[in-house]
Formats: structure tokens, C-alpha cells, sequence
């Protein structure tokens, strides 16, 4: 940046970038507050003349949404961010709105709100945008899940992709509210109620779930049923769960899986990879399970419990390494065209933990795989236009 660009006022830097970008799709992100009078100024000013071709919209703040100056006519919208705090004694009655005519172009939008006044301002905005665009992908993230927010999804029919995170809930009906989503394919869960809201989940399209809960008794693999999701082909789970074959006979309806990525506590590995190998590799089953996985991967959790007292590291890092070498041997008496494409994938700091562990992996490259890094299923937007 010169001298000269770096004494511009906000309102001259940002007439320079209008004229700039010619006819061109621009970005506009807008972080004000009440103060700023003569920002709110050139706010209405940029909505008038340049909105019309704006591609990429991020608001953070909400005191944009109450000086808002409506989003009519012609747009080529096509992202929309919200993301602040608000308080009750902050939202006052006046409905949040920013969209006033169509906006096919809209397909991806993100909520990040915080403050005893989200829900009720979450439920304004999703009634509006669900009016006026054909939503996609929608990342909702607030402190509360309640009915209100819950209820408005339903609006959103061609929903594909949805990633939801809330930290705690005191609606106790919560889960046992239906919610129907004909066309969404991708779901990230992150929070106990809307884990359990899985029940009442009508998504017969699901290809790809990925679920967090940070609750200790939560026994997340009872919720999956395999009728609701008969088409799912990829689950990650964050939980930690230690009932090792209960999950096994949860997820063994589920024929249409091919990938499975397990986040589980580290002294239970050893427990899973014995009882794993023993129901969908043994070659005396005749019924494996998941004869069509292709991979299972397992990162390890290594939060500590309150007054839980777990074996040395060393202890099940040799136990691990043991069922790693007889779970080769299973893998060796499957079909040809079975060991083409099943693998086991390990976490890499599993593998560098012991050597034990990485002489196993290191002498069965094809079948034990190590991971750099584990990519969540999707990010809030993680599809190419």
C-alpha cells in the first residue's frame, strides 16, 4: 500500500475499489457498530449503486441489520455471512430482515450468533432468507438450540448441506420435534440435543453425517438407523464411547457405508480393532459385517476423565500393535478383489506414539495407512461452485 492510499479516508478507499472493479463481481464485508454514523452512511451508499453485484456478502455485525437499508432489484448474491452477539434487551420487536425481492443466486449461508437474543434474531433471518432464496448449504452456530430455529429449517427445501453447532439446550421437546429435509446429503451435528434430534430426522438422502457430542454417557451409535439414512456412505463420530461392540451391531444395518472415521478414547483401540477385525474380516462369517467398507480410520481421543485412572500408554500401545499384526493376517484371507480396496487408517500421532505401532505400519503400507491430518466430512461451504 503507498503513502497515499494509506491517508485515504474509508469512504475514499472504498470509492477507489468501486471504480476499480469496473463491472466486475465484488466481496463486500461491513464491521460497524452505532457509532460509526458516517460509516452507516456510505453503507447506503455502496447498497444503492454497487450491491446489484455483489457475489459475497459478511456482516459482523448487528447493528448493521438495524440500519439495513433493504436489498431489492436484481441480485447476484450468492454467500451470505451474519455473524455477532446480541442480547435480548438489544432486539426490540422490529423483525431482522435483509432480503426484500428473489435471490436465486443465494444458495450459501452462514449464522454465527451469541447472546440470549439469537434465537429469537436466528428465526427472524431464517424465515426471511428461506422467502426469498433457495438455500443450499446453511451453517447455523449458537449458544442455545430451540424449537423456534429448529421449525424454520423445515422451510428450506432444497437444503443439501447442513452444519448446525449449539453448546446446550433447556427445551426438553426438542428431540421429539419431526423435521423433514427431502434433498440434504450432508449433516454436521456439533451438540448434545441436536444429537439426540437424529430420532426425528427425515433425510433419506444422507450420504454424509459427521457428529459431535462432548457428553460422557451420551450412546450416540443407538440413535443411527439405518431406514432413516439408507443411503449413507460416510460417518465420522466424535464421541467417547467405550461399548466397543454395541457400536459394532449399531452401524452393521448401514450396507450402503464405505468410509468410517472414529474418534475414540486410546486405551479402547486395541478393544476395537480385535472385535472389528473379527466381525468384518473373519472368513468363517457368513454374514461379514459391511462387506463393502472400503476404510476405517481411528484417531485417538486422549481427554482425560475425572477419577478415571487408564493403563500405561505403553501397555496398549503394544496391545495395539499385536491386533494390528492379526488383523493383517484376517485381511489376507479376504476375496482378491475385497483386499484391492479395504484399508485401515491411523491417526498419525497414533503411529509416531510408539515404534511398535509404526515397524507394524511400515511393513503392511498397503493395508495399515497412516494419516497426516484428518479433514472433517465438509466445511460450513465446502462445495465448488
Amino acid at each position: 500500500m503507498t503513502s497515499e492510499e494509506e491517508t485515504l479516508t474509508l469512504e475514499a478507499k472504498t470509492i477507489r475499489y468501486l471504480e476499480r472493479s469496473r463491472t466486475y463481481p465484488i466481496s463486500f464485508a461491513f464491521n460497524l457498530d452505532a457509532s460509526m454514523l458516517e460509516e452507516f452512511e456510505l453503507l447506503h451508499t455502496i447498497t444503492s449503486t454497487s450491491m446489484s453485484r455483489c457475489v459475497n456478502l459478511n456482516i459482523v455485525s448487528f447493528d448493521i441489520l438495524k440500519h439495513w437499508p433493504p436489498l431489492g432489484g436484481t441480485l447476484v448474491l450468492k454467500r451470505l455471512e451474519i455473524t455477532g452477539e446480541l442480547w435480548s434487551d438489544e432486539v426490540g420487536t422490529r423483525p431482522y430482515t435483509i432480503l426484500e425481492t428473489e435471490c436465486p443466486s443465494l444458495n450459501k449461508f452462514e449464522l454465527d450468533m451469541m447472546g440470549s437474543g439469537a434465537p429469537a434474531v436466528t428465526t427472524s433471518l431464517l424465515a426471511n432468507i428461506s422467502k426469498f432464496a433457495s438455500i443450499t448449504h446453511l451453517h447455523i452456530t449458537m449458544l442455545d438450540a430451540v424449537i423456534e430455529v429448529r421449525d424454520a429449517l423445515a422451510a428450506f427445501h432444497d437444503l443439501q448441506c447442513l452444519w448446525w453447532y449449539s453448546e446446550e439446550s433447556s427445551d426438553e421437546e426438542f428431540a421429539a420435534t419431526a423435521l423433514s429435509l427431502p434433498k440434504l446429503e450432508q449433516l454436521k451435528l456439533e451438540g448434545d440435543t441436536l444429537f439426540l434430534s437424529l430420532t426425528m430426522l427425515n433425510a433419506p438422502l444422507l450420504r454424509r453425517l459427521e457428529l459431535r457430542t462432548y457428553s460422557e454417557n451420551l450412546l450416540h451409535w443407538e440413535l443411527l438407523n439405518p431406514v432413516q439414512f439408507p443411503d449413507l456412505e460416510t460417518l465420522y463420530c466424535y464421541a467417547r464411547d467405550s461399548n466397543v461392540r454395541r457400536i459394532l451391531g449399531a452401524i452393521e444395518g448401514h450396507y450402503s457405508l464405505r468410509n468410517v472415521c472414529w474418534r475414540i478414547r486410546d486405551q479402547f483401540i486395541p478393544e476395537f480393532i480385535r472385535a472389528f477385525s473379527k466381525s468384518a474380516l473373519a472368513a468363517q462369517s457368513s454374514q461379514p459385517l459391511l462387506p463393502q467398507l472400503d476404510s476405517v480410520s481411528i484417531i485417538p481421543d486422549v481427554s482425560k476423565i475425572p477419577d478415571e485412572k487408564p493403563p500405561p500408554p505403553s501397555r496398549w500401545y503394544a496391545e495395539i500393535a499385536r491386533q494390528l499384526t492379526k488383523f493383517v493376517a484376517l485381511w489376507n484371507e479376504l476375496s482378491a478383489d475385497r483386499r484391492s480396496t479395504f484399508k485401515l487408517c491411523l491417526d498419525e500421532a497414533l503411529v509416531e506414539a510408539s515404534q511398535e505401532i509404526a515397524d507394524a505400519v511400515a511393513s503392511y503400507p498397503e493395508i495399515l495407512v497412516p494419516r497426516v491430518h484428518y479433514a472433517p466430512l465438509f466445511g460450513p461451504f465446502d462445495v465448488h461452485d
